[in-house]
């Protein structure tokens, strides 16, 4: 999706202001920080459009149309509510003096040529204005006229349900992540927050673990989680364990975050509290290896990384690589990138990055801009974190242990699972 041109504000005001000409409403739309506003015969009247904003840039102009003929009813309807002396829903809390003046970037409407004046009630006035906006973005949306208007009937446009529109946003955010290696400004609860841990030990059930019911539970972190977290609104955390891959030395178990713990793991403070929340979980669960990232739920990359940890530092060191460079569509290590590895390649990679030496892993991680955090007994686990503002760190770190290990992706292929 290319690049949005010249001004999105402008962009805005103009397409929301076409859509109250089309309506038959005249007046002027100006957009200030996140507050949109219409200036109709009075005082303006206020929205947020915030939500639109940050949308904008990645959204096809098709659908920019729709959007702005959203925002256009929400101003009638609230020009309808200050004019009968009440405040709309989504309405700013007050409005603006009758002193405001249009910015002079936009243009003025023409004024009507003087007639007798027609006096009608207020309220009628609303509701024509409102029954002819209504019809508009009903005719804009589907492609066909109301029955009755003796049109040209053709068969309305199939509507974007809201998991079609976060797969969309998703993916545009994250290719726009992928080739700047920044986050882009969207709703952070479009991606999935998860968490994968991992033991080798025969006899471990991970999703069974003690201390997993005191840290989780009906579906919401509790406040021995964090009390801040568990406050949370519009929030849910599942369990997921794996199933056992027969002979299989590794098992694993996924819990995955949504709503505002994700927005949780893409603020600064949060992004810290998130953290300690993987430590907290890998040690109720005794864990071996962990790794926290986000995703876009309906894809397997797991393209932010930014928790890591190891009962040891090669293991430590093989979370990463396997979480990240494993689930790449990029070829960030000798295996074939796009398909999910087994468990029996999470052993062939313990093996190999055993074969590097803390030194050697450390500087992996510091030049890629990451955190390398040795625990303070030779017991204790090891840490390796990347900062949020640089989402896509954990692949260069890949890249450079996968080298030191000999399975880069320039070292010959594995094997593939079960071949002689």
């Amino acid at each position: 999706m290319g690049a949005v041109e010249g001004n999105p504000n402008r962009e805005i005001e103009d397409a929301v202001q076409r859509a109250l000409v089309s309506a038959g409403v005249q007046g002027i739309v100006s957009l200030s920080g996140r507050t949109l506003s219409l200036r109709a015969d009075g005082a303006p009247v206020d929205i947020d459009a915030l939500y639109l904003i940050e949308q904008w840039p990645l959204l096809p102009e098709e659908l920019r149309e729709r959007k702005a003929g959203d925002l256009a009813m929400r101003l009638v309807e609230a020009l309808r509510s200050a004019r009968e002396g009440k405040a709309p829903a989504g309405a700013a809390p007050t409005l603006r003096a009758a002193s405001h003046r249009p910015p002079p970037n936009l243009p003025r409407m023409r004024s009507a040529p003087t007639r007798r004046p027609m006096v009608l009630p207020l309220g009628t006035i609303a509701v024509v204005l409102g029954a002819a906006l209504v019809v508009w973005i009903w005719f804009k949306d589907t492609g066909a006229p109301p029955a009755g208007s003796g049109g040209t009937t053709t068969a309305p446009a199939t509507l974007e349900t809201r998991d079609d529109r976060d797969k969309r946003v998703c993916d545009a955010a994250r290719q726009e992540l992928l080739q700047r290696g920044t986050l882009p400004q969207i709703d952070a609860e479009v991606w999935v927050t998860e968490l994968w841990l991992a033991t080798s030990k025969p006899d471990a059930d991970l999703a069974r673990a003690p201390g997993l019911a005191a840290l989780i539970d009906g579906g919401k972190l509790t406040a021995a989680a964090d009390a801040e977290l568990a406050a949370l609104k519009e929030a849910s955390v599942e369990i997921a364990p794996e199933e056992p891959t027969p002979g299989a030395s590794w098992r694993s178990l996924h819990v995955r975050f949504t709503g505002a713990y994700t927005s949780a793991f893409f603020s600064t403070e949060g992004r810290q509290k998130m953290n300690a929340l993987a430590a907290k979980l890998a040690d109720a669960t005794s864990a071996e290896a962990g790794a926290l990232y986000a995703r876009c739920p309906h894809r397997t990359d797991r393209d932010i990384g930014a928790w890591y940890r190891g009962a040891t530092p090669s293991l430590a060191a093989a979370a990463v690589v396997y979480s990240t460079g494993f689930f790449s569509e990029h070829r960030l290590t000798n295996r074939a990138a796009g398909s999910p590895p087994t468990a029996a390649e999470l052993a062939s990679l313990v093996a190999s990055v055993e074969k590097l030496d803390r030194a050697r892993i450390e500087s992996a991680v510091r030049d890629a801009g990451g955190m390398f955090a040795p625990g303070a007994a030779a017991t204790d686990p090891t840490t390796i974190t990347f900062p949020l503002g640089g989402p896509t760190r954990a692949e260069r770190a890949v890249k450079e242990l996968a080298t030191s290990a000999h399975i880069g992706p320039g070292d010959p292929r594995p094997a593939a699972p079960g071949s002689p």
